[in-house]
């Protein structure tokens, strides 16, 4: 019987002569169905509302109303339209009573006495005709999802586009702006110095942006090396920290790190670590106002390294919060910085992440509340550890 929908379909047989319900039961039951009973039409309408059979067998006559009504009020019903019902009786069916039936949405009619094999022929017929269609239905809602997904990443990826021609536009209009004045400016005076500085800047920018496009090309097209060695946790954080030390004091944060000494030995590339704390930290900075807090907090828990960045800023609305990691995915509204990026970032953080065997998540109460997000590492054995920790 392995052309059924499951392990033990449900026939639903309705019958008011005890005796023949009884023995098409006996057939069914005996080639594995899971078989209902009825002897009555609002029975029958009862157990096919609640049981959802993959096939009706429904008895024409019937004590209370005829089977061509049931059939109709069971076509009628959108939770039991796609059930198959195969009439049957004991008499000669006239043509007009069949097309009477088949109009009302019987899909099948047998005339009793039924042989076996028959019976059960048809019954699997129909089912194997019930499970091509749920599967015909299922494939068509894959690709409705699909196309839609495509259309949404299509869509997310032109506003990148844009985001990022603006934001490389407006950086190389710095650097040519500014080296103008580089030209007029005369050395070792403050209006030189300033042009320096802000040359440096523009361009410092305008790298981070193509080391994202080249990062987020790399992973996925799977050659994103990443170095797997004993190394310290603690130590990437707290370098991520102090690269990111100017712009907190810059912007008034408040930034309150803890590291436990159980929680930094762990397996993986440091420089990629890093990149992942950074973009963490720079996104709590980018996102939290003048006056707010930072919290980096990195713990142990049951085999794990667990690393916070908690915020107190502009939080994440729960809306988009599922796709906080989606590649090419912002909020509309800027950040408190008013310097948008170019939706790469977080996406090659789960990446880097996913490939050193963790995880990461986000996490916020909505707008105005701020923002956690969560990395866990698998932690390497302490002790293991330690002579190569020493040795840096």
């Amino acid at each position: 019987m392995g052309d059924r929908i499951d392990a033990a379909p449900v026939v639903l047989n309705v019958d008011d002569y005890p005796s023949t319900r009884y023995m098409r039961t006996r057939i069914l039951r005996g080639a594995g169905f899971n078989v209902v009973e009825a002897a009555t039409g609002q029975e029958a309408l009862k157990a096919a509302s609640t049981t959802r059979p993959g096939v009706i067998l429904l008895d024409v006559h019937l004590p209370d109303m005829s089977g061509f009504e049931v059939c109709q009020r069971l076509k009628a019903d959108p939770s039991t339209a796609a059930i198959p019902v195969v009439h049957l009786s004991a008499s000669f069916i006239p043509p007009a009573d069949r097309a009477a039936g088949l109009e009302g949405g019987a899909d099948g009619y047998l005339v009793e006495p039924v042989e076996h094999l028959v019976l059960l022929a048809t019954v699997n017929a129909f089912l194997r005709a019930r499970r091509a269609e749920a599967e015909r239905e299922r494939l068509l809602e894959e690709a409705t999802a699909a196309r839609a997904a495509a259309e949404e990443a299509n869509r997310a990826k032109d506003e990148m586009l844009a985001v990022l021609s603006h934001e490389m536009r407006g950086t190389l209009n710095t650097i040519v702006g500014w080296l103008a004045m580089l030209r007029r400016a005369q050395p070792d005076t403050a209006a030189y110095e300033r042009a320096v500085e802000t040359i440096a800047r523009a361009a410092r920018q305008q790298a981070h942006l193509v080391e994202d496009l080249l990062d987020y090309a790399g992973a996925i097209a799977g050659r994103m090396r990443i170095d797997l060695r004993p190394m310290d946790l603690g130590q990437v954080i707290e370098g991520a920290v102090a690269a990111i030390g100017p712009q907190t004091q810059a912007a008034r944060l408040a930034l309150d790190v803890e590291v436990d000494e159980k929680a930094r030995a762990v397996t993986g590339d440091d420089l990629r670590l890093q990149q992942v704390v950074h973009n963490l930290l720079s996104n709590a900075v980018k996102f939290t106002p003048r006056g707010g807090r930072i919290s980096v907090r990195l713990a142990r828990d049951d085999g794990r390294a667990v690393l916070t960045v908690a915020d107190t800023g502009r939080g994440i609305d729960r809306a988009f919060l599922p796709h906080v990691f989606d590649r090419y995915r912002q909020e509309p509204e800027p950040p408190a910085t008013g310097r948008r990026g170019v939706g790469l970032g977080l996406a090659i953080v789960r990446h880097i992440v996913e490939r050193h065997g963790g995880t990461i998540e986000a996490a916020s109460d909505g707008p105005g509340r701020g923002a956690t997000f969560t990395m866990t590492l698998p932690l390497r054995d302490a002790s293991a550890y330690e002579p190569a920790r020493a040795s840096r």
